[in-house]
């Protein structure tokens, strides 16, 4: 090893190591020591060395191991090399939980919900059963989407509610002895169980 100090150059003997680094998953983020992109860089024995984890996009920083385990949760990381030595950085992909029902649970079903790698497509499908309409996807009380099926890009957990509501239904009406007039040439329907009568102003009746 070459030391300069002031005008003096000298040569002195230093060991050296290696440090090796190295990234799981592999599409999980880079690493550097002292600064440069590398997976190995010698150093002198008894240096101070410092690494650093950048995760790629959805994933996130774990640790530091080495063969005996976790060494740092840190992304960066500073020791001194006393050996050669091989760590790892370690990454997880970024998920997040999609919850979904149904309001009322009679109303019909939902598919979609489940857990999703941040930036990953969702889509959320409402099937509405005999009797009801969909009306719309909700978080808490908040309206999120009329849309269904409903997509969107996984940034947060969350829980979503399909709301169904009852179709409506014209209750019956007993219009039993009721006249009702039909048009403007006098004409009129008269009901009276089972027998409609339709006439002009002097009320002739007719059986159906």
């Amino acid at each position: 090893t070459v030391l300069v100090e002031g005008n003096t150059i000298r040569v002195v003997d230093t060991e050296s190591v290696d440090i090796t680094v190295s990234t799981t998953p592999a599409e999980g983020g880079s690493v550097t020591i002292n600064g440069e992109a590398t997976g190995t860089k010698r150093v002198i024995k008894g240096s101070s060395v410092t690494l650093n984890a950048t995760p790629a996009s959805g994933y996130s920083f774990l640790n530091w191991s080495n063969a005996e385990g976790i060494v740092s949760e840190t992304a960066e990381y500073t020791f001194t090399a006393n050996s050669a030595t091989t760590l790892t950085a370690n990454f997880e992909r970024i998920t997040y939980t999609v919850n979904v029902n149904a309001n009322p649970i009679e109303g019909g079903n939902v598919t979609g919900g489940g857990t999703y790698n941040e930036g990953e497509t969702v889509t959320l499908t409402a099937n509405a059963n005999n009797g009801y309409n969909f009306t719309g996807w909700y978080n808490g009380q908040d309206l999120v989407s009329n849309e269904n099926p409903y997509t969107f890009i996984a940034t947060e957990s969350g829980t979503y509610e399909a709301r169904f509501e009852e179709e409506a239904t014209i209750p019956a009406v007993d219009l039993s002895g009721k006249w009702f007039r039909l048009n403007s040439n006098n004409r009129y329907m008269h009901v009276k169980g089972h027998t409609l009568s339709e006439n002009n102003a002097t009320c002739g009746s007719v059986n159906v």
